[in-house]
């Protein structure tokens, strides 16, 4: 009786195995008679670290702070610098500009963040003119960036599809409608 059973066992697992076998098929790209596809190239002032005077905070992301101190991410732009000694009036004191910036973290007056996909930290010491002290280039993974950054970046045109970016291919500086695109997969509305 056990051989019996054992060879019913075998014979099922090699009959669910070839039923299964029938529903992975190699996934075929869907071909879009028409779609946008980013322009890649390099951007390198979305990597400079700059200073400014303060700004209007428009897309708040994560706060830090340090004492009295007040660090407010403005999601892809950078990070606002904020007094909040007075609490019913805190003042904003200036504006770090950090492409692609979502992250902050702040130590000895040295700003950890991320600018596009790197990490870079940055010297605080004198607001007015902040110093990039080290940036470790593609820290952060592919869908990092496309979660951060590229998914916000898209054609500026309504109800068209178009490929979606890949951060690791450079920073998208354009849009080019191309014909028969394969993966052409996001679409704006």
């Amino acid at each position: 009786m056990k051989k019996v059973y054992s060879h019913f066992s075998a014979l099922s697992l090699l009959l669910f195995s070839l039923m299964l076998a029938g529903c992975f098929r190699p996934v075929k790209p869907q071909i879009r008679a028409e779609a946008y596809v980013p322009v890649y190239g390099f951007d390198s002032s979305l990597r400079m670290i700059s200073a400014s005077g303060p700004q209007p905070t428009v897309n708040a992301g994560k706060l830090y702070v340090v004492g009295k101190t007040l660090f407010q991410v403005e999601l892809d732009k950078g990070i606002h610098v904020i007094d909040y000694t007075d609490e019913q009036n805190p003042k904003k004191l200036g504006f770090i500009n950090i492409g692609g910036c979502s992250e902050v973290a702040v130590k000895n007056n040295v700003i950890f963040t991320n600018c596009m996909n790197d990490v870079v930290s940055i010297d605080i010491n004198d607001l007015s003119a902040p110093k990039e002290l080290n940036r470790a280039v593609n820290a952060f993974s592919s869908d990092y960036y496309y979660n951060q950054m590229a998914v916000r970046q898209k054609p500026p045109y309504p109800n068209v599809y178009y490929k979606c970016p890949d951060g690791f291919q450079g920073d998208v500086i354009g849009w080019k409608l191309e014909k028969n695109v394969e993966w052409a997969n996001c679409q704006t509305y």
